[in-house]
């Protein structure tokens, strides 16, 4: 990758910017405006014009290619994407602002994504930015958790420590340099402060990923680190209590929250009552709407009206659940045809890609777009999981064009014999 000069910097590189902006965007306005804020005070907003309006300065450069890399089918989804809260503001139990608040991400948020993923060509650049940019992501964790000390316990916090980690725990495997075991201690320690037991979940699950698609071939080097690591798993597994409040008490010392540690010692981490009345109240309703659901955005005013919800702030009313998400949207049949063609279209990507640079982007965003999506967080405004979208449909293009060069260039070759 070129050393980075604004003044010269192409469109690829523009994109893949604007790439690692979807992740960072509220972190870094929100570091931002704190800073500012606290030297200057009251800045009117002025802090958070001058972000946005150098997000869309490299929103622009990258437009050309954005509209290169984007056909009339991307814009038939993304359309889509506008019309289904709409088309369910229509219902009798529609809520105007829950409708306008999903509008304002779907358009801010998800549809670029989505063009940013489709749009970027050179994956090894990008995952240079992106690992890059998991640096400055940390960093600006730290300051705020422990400097100003106004994030101590966020979901914020736990989604971007988990890129942060994400990215180092696949640099690792991968590429085995040492510096990331620093960045990826820091990493776990910052997704424990912020009481996101999930997050942890996540970055295991992508460590898992990882390591099936690097730790090969089997050298006797690699046997012996696998070894050595399925050893301390089984022990860690074995002896979890112990390791956990061992953990908890040591963290404590230096009042670190330690409450994703307490969930985990009293093998409670899933068993979130708020949750299970949402998952139950979701499934019932679903089986008695099979071919019809009440619409993108209605299911948080059933909840809110149905659940435990309404007692309480701390959790979202959405089903926390992607696959129960489109079933009492669309209805049980539907939703499950959506839930089956999601997956079929992501395990279609995944056993054709075979560059290594695209392998690490698809494994980080799994990991920040799809996973927290079964406990946490609602697809419609999720950014990251446009993204990932964005990404393989762009991917799936590149392998299928590259698979037609190859054949087309067999068969004159052939003819030419």
């Amino acid at each position: 990758m070129r050393k980075t000069d604004f003044r010269r910097l192409d469109r690829e590189q523009y994109t893949d910017i604007m790439f690692c902006s979807v992740v960072g965007y509220s972190l870094i306005i929100f570091t931002n405006n704190n800073i500012i804020r606290l030297i200057v005070g009251n800045t009117y907003n002025l802090d958070t014009a001058f972000v946005t309006l150098c997000y869309l300065f490299f929103a622009i450069k990258s437009l050309p290619q954005v509209l290169l890399s984007t056909k009339v089918r991307d814009s038939l989804f993304l359309l889509m994407l506008i019309c289904l809260p709409l088309l369910a503001a229509f219902y009798s139990l529609s809520n105007f602002d829950i409708t306008k608040r999903i509008l304002h991400q779907v358009i801010f948020n998800c549809i670029p994504a989505y063009a940013f993923g489709i749009s970027i060509k050179d994956y090894k650049q990008t995952c240079k930015y992106l690992y890059n940019f998991a640096w400055i992501a940390l960093i600006l964790l730290f300051f705020d958790v422990y400097i100003i000390e106004v994030l101590s316990s966020d979901h914020m916090l736990g989604y971007a420590a988990l890129f942060c980690g994400c990215i180092f725990v696949v640099d690792l495997i991968s590429r085995h340099k040492l510096i990331n075991i620093i960045g990826l201690l820091v990493a776990i320690i910052l997704t424990v402060q912020s009481d996101t037991a999930g997050s942890l979940v996540a970055l295991t699950i992508c460590s898992l990923i990882a390591a099936l698609y690097y730790v090969k071939p089997l050298t006797p080097v690699k046997l012996l680190f696998l070894a050595i690591g399925t050893i301390l798993v089984v022990a860690v597994i074995i002896n979890y209590k112990v390791i956990v409040l061992a953990a908890s008490t040591y963290l404590g010392k230096y009042n670190v929250n330690v409450n994703v540690l307490q969930e985990i010692l009293d093998n409670n981490v899933a068993a979130d009552r708020y949750r299970i009345s949402i998952f139950n109240y979701c499934w019932e309703y679903a089986k008695t709407h099979l071919f019809w659901g009440c619409g993108v955005g209605n299911d948080r005013v059933l909840i809110t009206q149905n659940t435990l919800v309404r007692y309480q702030k701390m959790l979202g009313n959405y089903p926390h659940n992607i696959f129960l998400e489109f079933m009492m949207q669309f209805g049980l049949i539907i939703g499950c045809i959506i839930s089956i063609c999601l997956v079929r279209f992501l395990l279609c990507y995944i056993v054709r890609e075979n560059d290594t640079s695209a392998q690490k982007i698809m494994i980080i965003l799994i990991a920040i777009g799809l996973l927290p999506l079964f406990y946490s967080s609602s697809y419609i405004e999720n950014a990251s999981f446009f993204l990932l979208v964005g990404f393989c449909i762009g991917r799936l293009r590149l392998i299928k064009r590259a698979r037609m060069y190859s054949k087309r260039n067999r068969e004159n070759q052939y003819d030419a014999n």
